[in-house]
């Protein structure tokens, strides 16, 4: 991020990390010839990345061919499911979902629903959503217990 914004005449001042999804960051830019002192947390925080590996473009590399191995053995689990006459379905965690079900081309035909306790992710997040009749229905103990 630092090389995008300073491609665009700005800098980094400061950065926060956040708990958010797992972990995120909060950074602070202004444009290069302002006062803002640059914070000791940007330091810190490219020194762990330095550390990690995480500047040169072979992590990255490494990392994209891990993601494809975990969408090729997804697909071999719901196709293995499907020939052996398994129900899939999916719950909770909407918006991750369905960046993974979208960036896999996971759709209806493999993923029979989703559920959540959240009625509003229910209806705008989650592919193919059910409501509390329909698992009441298909699955007697599971509607009384799920939400």
């Amino acid at each position: 991020m630092r090389r995008v914004l300073e491609s665009q005449g700005l800098r980094v001042f400061d950065v926060q990390e956040l708990p958010t999804h797992g972990g995120s960051l909060r950074v602070f830019a202004c444009h290069r010839g302002a006062s803002h002192a640059e914070t000791e947390a940007v330091a810190a925080l490219l020194g762990r990345k330095v550390a990690a590996g995480l500047i040169d473009l072979a992590s990255y590399d490494a990392y994209t061919a891990r993601v494809v191995e975990v969408k090729e053995k997804t697909w071999e689990f719901l196709i293995g499911a499907r020939r052996g006459g398994k129900l899939v379905c999916g719950y909770g965690a909407p918006a991750k979902g369905n960046t993974f079900l979208n960036y896999c081309g996971i759709g209806r035909d493999h993923l029979a629903f989703t559920v959540d306790r959240n009625p509003a992710s229910r209806t705008r997040c989650c592919q193919a959503p059910v409501s509390r009749s329909f698992l009441s229905r298909r699955f007697p103990a599971a509607g009384r217990t799920m939400f």
